[in-house]
């Protein structure tokens, strides 16, 4: 029996675990977060860190970055054109997290307001820092308004309704990246553009981390390190997906990565070794097949990640993080299921099926060197 070794032939399009992987990072990422409203303190990968800087919701973004860069840089390379592809990133990205500014505005602060016993009358008719321009200040993915009224006042977390929206303009500005790249390589190759990419940034915050340079100085359009360390991470996913062909997928490598990676959290080396370690161990596991069930009930992973947050506040209001972080996060997660349930059918998937509308030609002048992929799925 043929047995699959590179990436290319682990990846099966319609039969992975990407969707599962995604879904674990997005609960960790909420993990950490009633963690830290709880005052708890078990974080393994915090407590591994020499300067605590990396933790379980840092490491797990990173992970959003990795299979974003892979999946967003295989999109593009199937996209007909580049306005589809930008339309179709604008569809992942917009709806949902536009709904989800409303819900905070709308439903979440009246909620906070009335639980403490406020007016809904002065809540909709304060003039800075109110619902209306929290929804108008936010639309564009980069957050200008983060409080919402003197909603989160008293609260463990109480600069913003939503702490974690902050990602999604790093994530929708590396979507922009992989277009500008593959613009730039229409007629030398994507590879030959990407990786020199690639390159530039990593070494531009290795550079950082090591106090030599300034992360913007040598970054392609991150603003500051952090941004610049998301990119890196983006841009790795996207190597992978370039490479794939050649690149082995082995469980002895993938534990040695893990080992690998925990090291380099000891040893304070994240930003020079862990982009191409923590990429291997991520798309190993996002390449298995045993996690495509969860593909049946649909991808609730970005409602996880953008409504947790809001709903931890909202619990936090009623107390629920006094009792302790593991009945606050369980409590957490009973509540946010079924919100990011309702985003995942109600908005996200009704809009992904607009993909198959666009005003813009069906063709373009060039086309990338695809990857190759299992014969039976070309």
């Amino acid at each position: 029996m043929y047995q699959r070794h590179t990436l290319s032939e682990m990846f099966d399009p319609r039969v992975n675990s990407f969707t599962l992987v995604r879904l674990v990072f997005a609960t960790a990422v909420a993990y950490v977060h009633a963690l830290s409203f709880a005052g708890g303190t078990f974080e393994p990968f915090m407590m591994l860190h020499a300067r605590h800087i990396e933790n379980m919701a840092s490491i797990s973004v990173e992970g959003f970055f990795i299979i974003s860069g892979f999946l967003i840089t295989r999109s593009y390379v199937h996209a007909p054109s580049t306005p589809r592809y930008l339309w179709h990133r604008f569809l992942r990205i917009f709806p949902g997290f536009w709904i989800s500014i409303l819900v905070a505005a709308l439903i979440v602060g009246p909620l906070i307001v009335l639980i403490k016993g406020g007016s809904l009358t002065a809540y909709f008719s304060t003039p800075v820092n109110g619902p209306w321009t929290f929804i108008t200040a936010n639309g564009l993915l980069s957050i200008g308004q983060w409080a919402l009224a003197d909603t989160t006042e008293g609260l463990p977390f109480p600069i913003a309704i939503n702490g974690s929206l902050w990602t999604l303009r790093p994530e929708f500005d590396c979507y922009l990246i992989v277009a500008a790249l593959g613009l730039l390589g229409s007629r030398i190759g994507y590879r030959v553009v990407l990786l020199p990419a690639l390159v530039l940034a990593w070494g531009a915050l290795a550079l950082d981390a090591a106090g030599l340079v300034a992360a913007p100085v040598l970054s392609i359009g991150a603003a500051n390190a952090t941004n610049l360390k998301l990119t890196v991470f983006f841009l790795t996913g996207s190597a992978a997906y370039l490479l794939a062909a050649w690149l082995p997928m082995r469980w002895w490598l993938a534990s040695l990565a893990f080992v690998s990676f925990l090291l380099c959290l000891w040893l304070d080396l994240f930003a020079q070794l862990a982009p191409p370690l923590l990429a291997y161990i991520v798309l190993w596991l996002a390449t298995r097949r045993g996690g495509a069930w969860l593909d049946g009930w649909g991808d609730i992973s970005y409602g996880v990640y953008i409504y947790a947050f809001p709903m931890q506040q909202l619990l936090a209001v009623l107390g629920v993080h006094r009792a302790g972080p593991a009945v606050y996060f369980l409590a957490s997660l009973l509540l946010v299921v079924p919100v990011a349930t309702l985003s995942y059918r109600l908005v996200e998937a009704p809009s992904l099926q607009l993909k198959r509308w666009s005003p813009w030609p069906a063709r373009r002048a060039y086309q990338p060197e695809r990857v190759a992929e299992p014969s039976t799925l070309a």
